[in-house]
């Protein structure tokens, strides 16, 4: 039979029970001490994961110019030099065909030569055409490396970089477009995939400062969703690339020369007299602002819109609505981040703003004019829009008015004044969309 002990009760046992305890809360510190750094972890790539998103210029980092006229002879001279590289540079057209070909179509040994080849000529050439194609090669290169997901990611980043600025640089001609649509929808995608994966193993957290990651992270999934409407107005450039095929409008550029002797000839209405590209004014103006309408909707290239437009003059009411149905484009991508980021003063104010000027633009140019071109028609579709969406943004009594008025500027498209092929079933189904919240309102509908 076993002995009764006493030692529990003893002085030096109480000191081990004070040490256990010592390493207990030493362990429980060091765990929360794992917690915080977790935590930390998960929100700087909640952050990281924002900065991806392109809805600023920023995101380019420095853009490169590439000056034409300086007024010191030393430049001057400089300057004559890298204008003879422009002149010197190669035939590009294989090199355009062999990147722009299906990547099963392309041998490895073929892939490999053409990357050795691109590397060389830019650093010899350091021009905007060269680094459209290094762009487009990267691109290439992503999907066939056996690299990570994210070294693949980080290479479809620089490559959508890349083709920004050329486009930035002013050569936008329609294959570089081509190009970006091509990685610019990539990427887009591919931050998607990443942001929702996150998102969803995030939003359960119970930590405070996680759940406002989660929370900022959602927003700016959304925003990024409004990116990607972008994706359902790439047909037009495609269609007028397919017409051009085999013109130089494909792979050059249209210069300021180009531009400025097309708004002359439009502005005389001569739409017979070929330029010095083979194509007539008004024609020229097409391709012109069919590039800037497409690119409007992607947000980096803001300043660069603006910049465009303000070389086309105000000195006929066509340019002044084409100009105006390119512009507003880039109000409403505005409206939409700030809406998906529930910034609603900032969203009430482009509201207000987007509102004003297409009444303002209708008032101007089109109160009783017969509406027979898509940019007649967009401020009355825009108006009606934008009152639509102002729901939530502005008291009852503002949107009442704006719905109103929005069913009567629509009855105009719907009526014998519009004469645009399609326009009268897009005001027919706007309009129905705002006589439904008319109705939930309880307000009359007809004015």
């Amino acid at each position: 039979m076993g002995i009764f002990s006493f030692s529990n009760w003893l002085p030096g046992k109480k000191k081990s029970e004070k040490g256990s305890f010592k390493q207990m809360k030493s362990v429980i510190n060091i765990n929360k001490e794992d917690d915080d750094e977790t935590i930390r972890q998960i929100n700087e790539d909640v952050e990281y994961l924002i900065d991806l998103i392109p809805t600023e210029e920023d995101f380019l980092g420095k853009i490169k110019t590439y000056p034409t006229k300086i007024k010191w002879p030393f430049l001057i001279r400089l300057i004559s030099l890298n204008s003879l590289k422009y002149r010197n540079l190669p035939d590009l057209t294989e090199i355009r065909n062999h990147v722009s070909r299906p990547l099963a179509d392309q041998k490895e040994i073929d892939v490999s030569n053409m990357r050795i080849k691109i590397k060389k000529l830019l650093k010899k050439y350091d021009v905007p055409k060269i680094h459209a194609l290094s762009a487009i090669q990267l691109f290439n290169d992503i999907n066939q490396s056996g690299l990570g997901d994210n070294k693949k990611f980080q290479a479809l980043k620089e490559a959508l970089i890349e083709i920004s600025k050329v486009l930035y640089s002013g050569d936008k001609s329609l294959f570089h477009v081509t190009l970006f649509i091509k990685i610019y929808v990539k990427y887009i995608d591919s931050l998607g995939e990443r942001i929702n994966k996150k998102y969803k193993d995030i939003r359960t957290h119970t930590n405070e400062s996680v759940k406002i990651s989660a929370m900022n992270l959602h927003r700016k999934y959304l925003q990024l969703t409004a990116l990607l409407q972008f994706k359902g107005k790439i047909n037009g450039i495609v269609d007028l690339s397919s017409r051009l095929k085999g013109t130089s409008f494909i792979t050059e550029a249209i210069t300021k020369d180009e531009l400025s002797e097309a708004t002359l000839a439009s502005y005389k209405e001569d739409t017979k007299t070929k330029l010095r590209s083979g194509k007539t004014g008004p024609e020229i103006m097409l391709i012109e602002l069919s590039i800037n309408l497409l690119l409007s909707n992607i947000p980096i290239f803001k300043k660069m819109i603006k910049k465009n437009l303000s070389q086309i003059p105000n000195n006929s009411r066509d340019f002044i609505l084409q100009k105006e149905m390119v512009r507003v484009v880039t109000e409403i991508v505005d409206f939409q981040l700030a809406t998906f980021s529930g910034d609603r003063v900032n969203a009430k104010r482009i509201a207000n703003k987007i509102y004003g000027n297409a009444l303002d633009t209708i008032s101007e140019h089109l109160e009783y004019a017969i509406l027979t071109k898509p940019y007649e028609v967009d401020p009355f579709i825009k108006a009606a829009w934008i009152a639509k969406e102002s729901k939530g943004l502005v008291i009852d009594e503002d949107l009442e008015k704006r719905l109103k008025e929005a069913v009567r500027l629509l009855k105009i498209i719907e009526g014998e004044r519009c004469r645009v092929k399609g326009a009268t079933q897009r005001a027919f189904d706007l309009k129905q969309s705002i006589e439904d919240i008319i109705i939930e309102k309880g307000w009359e509908i007809y004015i």
